[in-house]
Parts: C-alpha cells; sequence; structure tokens
C-alpha cells in the first residue's frame, strides 16, 4: 500500500502548505481496495516503505474492488480508475470538497462522471461548484437506483415529474417545449399544477425567461415557483390575464 501511494499520489494542486486529507483519503482507498482483491502487501525487515520489488519487477497490479474485470478496457481510459480520477482532476482542477466527493464516491459514479462530466467550457482554473453538483446528482441517482431495485412498488411514486408528464393536459399539448424543459429543470406536483393554471402569456415567458444559476440539480421547485410569481406579476401589470382560461390546464395528478 506504501509502495503504492509513493508511487502514484499525485494531488490536483502542487504547492499546498499540507495535504494531510488529501492524502489520507488516498491511503484509504488505496487500502480497502487492496483488501477488496486479497493483495495487501505486507511491511518486511529492512524495507521502510514495504516490499521490495525484485529487480526488473512490477509493483503488484492494483483493480478497483467491485468492478469486473471485464469492464475495464471498456470502462476506463487507464487500467487503474486512481490514475484515471488523478488525470481527470488535472484537466478539471477542483477544491478539495469537490475531489473528496469523487474519490469516495463508489467506482460506478466515478466512472460516470469520467465518462459524462462535459463543462461547456475547457480550460478553466476551478470547476469545483460544477463538478461537485454532477459528482452528487450521479451519487443521488445511484441511491435512487438501488432503492427502487430493492422495493420496485416505491419506483412509480418516487419518480421525477419529468418522467410522467401528462399527456391528456391541455397545457402540455399546447405550450411547446414544455416536455423538454420539465426534462431539464425537474419540478414537484405543486409547482407544475401553479405553472398549468396560468395564461399562456405567463408559461411562454417561463419557460423562455427561466435560466438558474446552476444546471443538474434535482429540484427546481422552488426556484421556479419564485420565478413564476414573478413572471405573473410582470403579465398582470400590463392588464393581461395571468390565470388560464376556465376549464383550459386543469391539471391531472403527473405523479
Amino acid at each position: 500500500v506504501v509502495a503504492h501511494v509513493l508511487r502514484d499520489f499525485r494531488p490536483p494542486h502542487e504547492g499546498e502548505s499540507d495535504y494531510s486529507r488529501l492524502l489520507t483519503t488516498y491511503v484509504k482507498r488505496i487500502r480497502a481496495h487492496y483488501q477488496g482483491v486479497g493483495d495487501v502487501p505486507t511491511a518486511t525487515v529492512g524495507s521502510a516503505i514495504g516490499p521490495t520489488a525484485a529487480p526488473g519487477s512490477a509493483l503488484p497490479s492494483w483493480k478497483p474492488a467491485g468492478l469486473p474485470a471485464a469492464q475495464q478496457p471498456e470502462q476506463m481510459a487507464e487500467a487503474d480508475l486512481v490514475d484515471a480520477v488523478q488525470a481527470f482532476v488535472q484537466k478539471y482542477p477542483a477544491d478539495d470538497r469537490a475531489y473528496n466527493l469523487l474519490v469516495n464516491a463508489s467506482p460506478n459514479v466515478q466512472l460516470r462522471v469520467l465518462r459524462e462530466f462535459r463543462p461547456h467550457r475547457q480550460g478553466d482554473s476551478d470547476y469545483s461548484a460544477l463538478l461537485t453538483t454532477f459528482t452528487k446528482k450521479c451519487i443521488d441517482q445511484e441511491a435512487q437506483g438501488a432503492a427502487v431495485a430493492q422495493h420496485p412498488s416505491a419506483g412509480a411514486a418516487s419518480a421525477p415529474l419529468s418522467m410522467a408528464v401528462p399527456q391528456d393536459l391541455a397545457t402540455a399539448a399546447t405550450t411547446p417545449g414544455l416536455a423538454e424543459f420539465l426534462a431539464r429543470y425537474p419540478i414537484d406536483e405543486r409547482a407544475y399544477n401553479y405553472f398549468a393554471v396560468s395564461s399562456p402569456e405567463v408559461q411562454q415567458r417561463v419557460l423562455r425567461d427561466f435560466q438558474p444559476k446552476q444546471e443538474g440539480e434535482q429540484s427546481y421547485s422552488k426556484l421556479f415557483t419564485s420565478f413564476l410569481n414573478k413572471c405573473r406579476a410582470s403579465v398582470a401589470a400590463t392588464g393581461a390575464p395571468v390565470d388560464a382560461a376556465p376549464g383550459a390546464g386543469e391539471p391531472a395528478s403527473p405523479l
């Protein structure tokens, strides 16, 4: 373990005054994975850093615990997931909090982040906020998937609104882009019903102008409702109606 750490530990930022937390996290992860594959090196007499490799031989090969060996060539750019994460953070610099969240996530989450994290802008000096948001989203979705697998009957009740937009609702049929909007910005039933009984002019303003600061959140209900109120007030100031015509947009339960 010590030899592996000395060989491969590469923090995302050089020149820091203290690497204690990063090093501790890294050592714990390497030890856990070595234990998972039953290959924990033990220190030998005369060696202060662990086993001494024979001349010309490589250090023991390490593979992430819980990741099928057959999937590694297909799912990883490098054979070692830890090395891949280190290279990823070199490309997308992040602070300790974002880095620790990623390295302590499950291998499946790490692989998904490595594969799918694609910020709009390349070359920024700090991706901490974006990386934290995306990693949390992957962690939450993995947890939800595990919960549904254990309790299938709970899947429909906890499904995001964006996965079950009612097809018989007049609002959904007459407001272009609504389904795509809900898929991008999930909201709860209460917020959706409030939107559904608003006038077409209010709805169009919301769909056109709603631009939250962060993408990828699990729910935008609070921000959405606040913005909807502003749009209704703005439309009301022009003398236009803010509520849908009677009988139009009567919301069926989307859940």
